[in-house]
């Protein structure tokens, strides 16, 4: 099966950048809410880090499935791509996730 090279690489590259910019941005804006000390380990401080986490990691995942569905039958290259990067994103979140960059 044929893949478009240069439309995965953008992909993959902007969604690289995607989890390394939320996680930064999700790190100083808990810091701004709840602060440093008793209140960053509050249940609501790790409740909210948890599910943004969730969130940050769905989004682009669903993101690549819509479009797996939405160009099946037209452009089957075009499907096959966002496959290989839905596959690819899965394992650097796994990657990610086992060097402790994220997690709760």
């Amino acid at each position: 099966m044929k893949i478009n090279f240069i439309l995965l690489l953008k992909i993959i590259l902007t969604e690289i950048v995607f989890y390394i910019s939320m996680f930064v941005i999700l790190i100083f804006l808990l810091f701004f809410i709840f602060g440093s000390g008793a209140g960053a380990s509050s249940p609501n401080a790790i409740l909210f880090g948890t599910i943004s986490t969730y969130i940050i990691i769905l989004t682009p995942l669903l993101f690549n499935l819509y479009q797996i569905i939405k160009y099946r039958t037209i452009q089957p290259i075009k499907s096959f791509t966002y496959l290989l990067a839905e596959v690819a994103m899965i394992a650097f979140v796994i990657l990610m996730y086992n060097f402790d960059y994220m997690g709760t």
